[in-house]
């Protein structure tokens, strides 16, 4: 596959293009400002109403409607008496005659300075704040004259545009310490004036990059504009506005064209990204994630990064971005790159943060409370799913009742009373820094989080670094590793049944669900409840347990090496692991906690373990070449991929003695065990 790119256009014709286009537009704003300087006493109109107040009250009012600013002795207007005014649509002029008539004071007006003093005293040369003059050049890094520059006194507008030389003349007041040098497409400058008289100014040229740059296949970088295909990228700042367990909650609603969907919004929901739509008739629209490079699987390797770590995130959409990771990448790509030491320039930096999210319950299913379990206006406790009991009021006996016959109370708090407030506590440390030959970083993160079920718990310990050295000017090598280690002793996945919760809502309205906390009726024999038809819904809770422990594991090293100034060549070997332990156990007497029959009254164990490998080696061979206006780019490179996957399945019912899970004290254990390897390669043109 041959990949080229042409870029039509002239950078250098088009920066002097712009220059002269806004070189034009300041010198016409200038003549503009200075003609307007010259009329605007006599063109502003004023509207002043007030009633019996004091003359400063009237000269703020005329400063908050107007550019004018005035110039008086302060115990000289105060002790003048108060005025009513009301003008419309009335010049300065004529609302200064009206409120300063038979007040003894008088006024003058300089360009937007209004001077106000006794009659026969003013001395409008003195009262204005005394100034001074000073004067420059702007040249550009060619020694070139740089005519349209702004010049302004920093915090005020007072100021003028260098003229078709460079030169500039200001008056400034005299205790001015810095003036501002400002021209669009260059790095604006604060220089310090203080006791000077002359300035020379070199303005160099702004670095801000007109056209978007992002990360696509192989980590190459690529102008959006010259891509066939679109592409999205969320940037480490918005990733991070609200803290987030995991990186996929960190990308939700930030793409246009990827859906991100949870079945809850609890810690143990399971998370399904579609970038435009469903499109595999396999049933396959998971979009292949890779890690700095290292190809890691599905999104569900997401949910093991934390978002503190990550620099930025590119979406390639369609199998046209994707086709250079085969046909894994049919669905799109989520590229993701780390964060490196390179913010910390020439030094090293420390960065903690803290972040907790609460999960609040605030809806509920509404439960019919009218009659409880039973038949035909019976209480029959042991009934499965029958709701057609007696009412409240009605004498019956009752699970807890001792064989006496006592009126059905029935409680409304089942709900409220089991779902709990859900925490999520995330710890991110990490030590970053750069020199002259290199970049660092190390990042340690923690998530304690425990979940909106009662029962349902999340840890997971991270570790992430990043390394750059370059050996030579030519020959650089850099590395990243990425170490997860998630584990939860009660992590039920919820993406279907969700079996352990439906109890509750089995619980008939004349239970009070608190009366059931203390689940035991004989510790780990037999479960304290009102039905042989479902469990204790606490019982559920802690005791039917899905359990994991899983140590991921993904890095790369790179080698970079610089042929010629328009050839570069790169190699690669990046390593992805990930091994697993699950666990689910059901003790003696559950009924798999919804019940309907599916009774295990000496319970089951099981463990699945597994273990996969990616391996990657690459390199790859470019050229970048400018021709006149056109721009080539063309690449070789090649892949050799391998994959090892070991799966293991063993368990089975009926526990020898309660209470201990391992698969020894399972009464028959069935036991599967699968193994693939494959090596593929691909090479690219």
């Amino acid at each position: 596959m041959k990949m080229y790119r042409i870029i039509l256009g002239d950078k250098g014709s088009w920066t002097k293009k712009m220059r002269i286009m806004k070189l034009t537009f300041m010198m016409l704003l200038g003549s503009f400002v200075a003609m307007s300087a010259t009329t605007y006493s006599q063109n502003t109109k004023l509207n002043v109403s007030t009633k019996s107040t004091s003359l400063i009250d009237v000269f703020r009012q005329i400063e908050d409607q107007s550019e004018f600013y005035f110039y008086f002795n302060k115990d000289e207007v105060k002790s003048k008496e108060a005025v009513s005014v009301e003008l419309k649509d009335a010049l300065v002029t004529d609302i200064l005659d009206q409120v300063l008539a038979n007040t003894g004071l008088e006024y003058r007006i300089i360009d937007r300075y209004v001077v106000v003093k006794e009659k026969g005293t003013i001395d409008a040369e003195n009262m204005m704040p005394q100034e001074r003059k000073i004067s420059g050049k702007v040249i550009d890094q060619n020694g070139g004259s740089m005519p349209g520059v702004s010049v302004f006194v920093k915090g005020t507008t007072i100021g003028v545009i260098t003229d078709n030389d460079g030169k500039f003349q200001l008056n400034i007041p005299t205790e001015t310490k810095t003036l501002v040098f400002s021209f669009v497409g260059m790095v604006t400058q604060e220089v310090s004036c203080a006791g000077k008289s002359s300035i020379n100014v070199t303005l160099v040229e702004s670095t801000v990059a007109i056209d978007d740059v992002v990360v696509t296949a192989l980590g190459l970088k690529r102008e959006k504009k010259a891509l066939g295909f679109s592409v999205g990228e969320v940037k480490s700042e918005q990733m991070q506005r609200v803290p987030q367990k995991d990186l996929l909650g960190s990308l939700a609603g930030k793409v246009s064209g990827m859906k991100i969907t949870n079945t809850s919004n609890d810690v143990n929901s399971e998370t399904y990204v579609n970038i435009r739509g469903i499109t595999s008739l396999a049933g396959n629209n998971n979009p292949l994630v890779v890690v700095d490079g290292v190809p890691t699987g599905d999104q569900r390797v997401m949910k093991d990064i934390s978002p503190d770590d990550i620099e930025s995130v590119s979406i390639l959409k369609g199998p046209s971005a994707a086709a250079l990771y085969g046909s894994r990448a049919g669905s799109g790509v989520i590229l993701i790159n780390s964060k490196s030491g390179k913010q910390k320039k020439n030094g090293i930096g420390v960065d903690v943060s803290i972040g907790s999210t609460y999960s609040v319950p605030y809806k509920y299913i509404n439960l019919q409370n009218r009659f409880t379990t039973g038949v035909s206006g019976v209480l029959n406790e042991a009934s499965y799913q029958q709701w057609n009991g007696p009412e409240a009021g009605v004498s019956a006996i009752q699970w807890n009742t001792n064989g006496v016959a006592q009126p059905l109370k029935f409680y409304n708090n089942a709900l409220k009373d089991y779902f709990q407030t859900g925490l999520e506590t995330v710890y991110n440390a990490s030590v970053f820094g750069s020199y002259d030959r290199g970049t660092f970083r190390l990042s340690v993160s923690h998530l304690d989080a425990t979940g909106v079920y009662p029962g349902v718990e999340l840890n997971r310990n991270g570790v992430n670094m990043a390394v750059t050295y370059d050996i030579t000017k030519k020959l650089k090598i850099s590395s990243n590793i990425d170490i997860s280690n998630p584990s939860s002793d009660n992590y039920p996945l919820k993406n279907s049944g969700e079996t352990q919760y439906m109890a509750v809502y089995q619980t008939p309205p004349h239970v009070n669900i608190n009366d059931l906390r203390d689940y035991w009726k004989t510790p780990n024999v037999l479960q304290k409840g009102v039905s042989t038809n479902y469990d204790n819904p606490w019982f559920a809770a802690y005791e039917l347990k899905d359990g994991f422990n899983r140590l991921r594991l993904f890095g790369n090293m790179k080698l970079e090496y610089e042929i010629l100034p328009d050839l570069k060549m790169m190699g690669r070997y990046s390593f992805n692991s990930n091994d697993e332990k699950r666990t689910y156990r059901q003790p003696w007497s559950s009924y798999g906690g919804d019940g309907g029959g599916n009774n295990r009254a000496n319970g089951m164990f099981n463990e699945t373990i597994s273990n996969q490998r990616e391996m990657n080696a690459d390199f790859l061979i470019s050229y970048k070449k400018k021709i006149g206006k056109f721009e080539i780019d063309p690449s070789v490179g090649g892949n050799v991929m391998t994959q090892r996957s070991y799966l293991m399945y063993a368990g089975g019912d009926a526990l020898v003695l309660p209470g201990l899970y391992t698969l020894s004290n399972v009464n028959r254990t069935i036991i599967h065990i699968r193994r693939i390897f494959t090596v593929s390669m691909l090479w690219l043109t």
